[in-house]
C-alpha cells in the first residue's frame, strides 16, 4: 500500500506508477526483428552497487513466447550496445545507475522465474504479451531477461522493463 503525497490517502496499485511523482520512474525497451523459431532475444540488466533497482518486466511476440529472468553467474560479452532509459517524468532529471544491454552472449545462471505466454492457436499466430505482476529487486549484479520465440516461425519480439532505483546512502 502506498500513500499519495498530495492527498495523504493510501492507495493500492499493481504498478509502479506512483514513482513518477518522485521523478524517478524509467523505462527501457528493445525490439528484435526476425528472431528465428526456438531462438531467444535477451536483455542484460546490470545493477550497480550504489542503487537497488526495482523492476517490472514485459515481453511481446507475434506467437507463443516463453519469458524468463536469470541471476547471471557467467557471461561472455555484455552485448552490442547500451539501451538508454527514458524518464517517465517529462521534467525529471533522474538518470539510472542500472545499465541495460541488448544481445549479450554466453549468459548463464539461475532461473528466478519463467512464464509461458500463448499467442495463437492451430498454427495461427495472434500475438502474445505479458507483464509481470511482481516487482523484482535487483541489487549489485547482472540479470538476464530472456524471451524465447516459440511461434513456429521467425517472429518479432519486444522486451521492456519499467524500473526505479533506491539510492543507497
Amino acid at each position: 500500500m502506498a500513500i499519495d503525497k498530495t492527498t495523504g490517502f493510501p492507495f493500492a496499485s499493481t504498478d509502479i506508477h506512483y514513482r513518477v511523482h518522485d521523478k524517478n520512474m524509467l523505462r527501457v525497451g528493445a525490439i528484435y526483428t526476425g528472431t528465428a523459431n526456438s531462438v531467444a532475444a535477451e536483455m542484460l540488466i546490470v545493477a550497480s552497487a550504489t542503487a537497488e533497482c526495482h523492476v517490472f518486466v514485459e515481453a511481446a511476440g507475434v506467437g507463443d513466447i516463453l519469458a524468463e529472468i536469470r541471476k547471471v553467474t557467467a557471461i561472455s560479452t555484455t552485448g552490442t550496445g547500451i539501451i538508454t532509459p527514458m524518464n517517465f517524468h517529462s521534467e525529471g532529471a533522474d538518470t539510472a545507475t542500472t545499465k541495460f544491454y541488448k544481445t549479450p552472449t554466453g549468459a548463464t545462471g539461475t532461473i528466478w522465474t519463467q512464464r509461458y505466454i500463448p499467442g495463437g492457436g492451430r498454427k495461427t499466430a495472434a500475438g502474445s504479451s505479458g507483464r509481470t505482476g511482481v516487482e523484482y529487486v535487483m541489487e549489485d549484479g547482472s540479470f538476464l531477461f530472456r524471451v524465447h520465440n516459440l511461434a513456429g516461425t521467425a517472429s518479432m519480439l519486444m522486451i521492456a522493463a519499467e524500473f526505479y532505483e533506491i539510492r543507497e546512502s
